[in-house]
């Protein structure tokens, strides 16, 4: 939140004079099961979301954001939406006792 802070102390002389932006962080203030928790209740499109630091075509399950990530969605109940780069008997046995992600209907759907 910090760095939030600071940055949006700088923005004005990187946006120029008659301009405003502000960065945001409304979910700095929560831990990641919340985050996912309030991601679920809202119907955000968590499928979407990429939380990995490696550059590969799926998650890769063992950098940190991949380590809370699926945790996070563990405490929850629910099975993360995205793919691990994990053996698929880890995954099985991870998720057990989960419920499966539904991905949120469109408002024009």
């Amino acid at each position: 939140m910090e760095f939030i802070r600071l940055l949006n102390k700088v923005m004005p002389y990187a946006v120029g004079p008659n301009k405003h932006v502000e960065l945001l962080m409304p979910v700095g203030h929560l831990v990641k099961h919340e985050i996912v928790k309030l991601g679920l209740e809202i119907g955000a499109p968590l499928h979407l979301t990429w939380s990995c630091y490696d550059n590969g075509e799926r998650h890769c399950g063992r950098c940190g954001p991949c380590y809370m990530r699926r945790w996070a969605f563990r405490i929850n109940g629910i099975k993360d939406p995205v793919e691990y780069d994990l053996p698929s008997e880890v995954e099985e046995e991870f998720w057990r006792g989960t419920k499966p992600y539904e991905i949120p209907k469109r408002p024009s759907d």
